[in-house]
């Protein structure tokens, strides 16, 4: 168990979390559920169609990759998402709707 924190801890100071190359493609990933926004848009789907595909798309993905992430940076991203948001993958659709009504 040291032996994992010692090297979890050394990648987390010699890269941070946010310039992680996981972190990174996670990024991307969510950058490129815009293709899927533009698809749907397309397709004739209602802003309210298109608004909980995404969210369900991004809360999957947040989810993938948190459970791809080492052990204890996974604890604590779940540790601090649960805490901004009030659930570990982040905020619900639900509260969303509340920031913009």
């Amino acid at each position: 168990m040291i032996d994992e924190f010692e090297q979890e801890c050394r990648l987390l100071y010699e890269m941070g979390l946010k310039d992680s190359p996981l972190r990174l493609e996670y990024e991307e990933k969510v950058r490129d559920l815009s293709i899927l926004r533009e698809q749907m848009e397309t397709e004739g789907k209602t802003k309210e169609q298109i608004a909980l595909t995404m969210h369900e798309r991004r809360r999957e993905l947040g989810r993938l990759y948190k459970e791809a992430a080492p052990p204890l940076f996974r604890e604590y991203i779940y540790y601090a998402t649960a805490g901004k948001y009030g659930d570990p993958l982040g905020p619900t659709f639900e509260r969303l709707r509340e920031y913009i009504s």
